[in-house]
């Protein structure tokens, strides 16, 4: 039962989800995760001003759906696709609800956003 609902989950991810022309470095194949991607907690990414439709922040519920925290930092704080200027630069833009659980809101910088994050799973770690 739980690997049909596992199953279920990971094809909804992608409902809706046309990469187009462009790579997704998390996924290898629709509906597949690359192994190292399997056991994510947390994603922080930038939102690039949040795009067309809101694009940058379109994958928030998705990452949600699968118990992966998901915040967005503003494009005006970081650079696109730095990583260390997002934690070093970030201000959290979005936040999905299993971020918000573990203290993430809107404003707050990502480093901060990051302790929170680490704190939470520290927790949920030694129950």
């Amino acid at each position: 039962m739980l690997q049909q609902q596992e199953a279920t989950a990971r094809e909804n991810l992608f409902s809706g989800y046309d990469l187009g022309i462009y790579y997704d470095e998390m996924f290898g194949s629709p509906s597949q995760p690359r192994p190292h991607y399997e056991e994510v907690f947390a994603a922080l990414y930038n939102d690039a001003d949040f795009g067309a439709d809101n694009a940058g922040i379109s994958r928030l519920p998705a990452l949600g759906a699968r118990n992966i925290a998901g915040a967005t930092v503003s494009a005006w704080s970081a650079r696109i696709g730095d990583g260390q200027s997002t934690y070093r630069d970030g201000y959290v833009t979005a936040v999905n609800g299993r971020a918000a659980r573990c203290g993430g809101e809107i404003g707050i910088s990502a480093i901060e956003l990051v302790a929170r994050l680490v704190a939470a799973r520290v927790k949920d770690l030694s129950k």
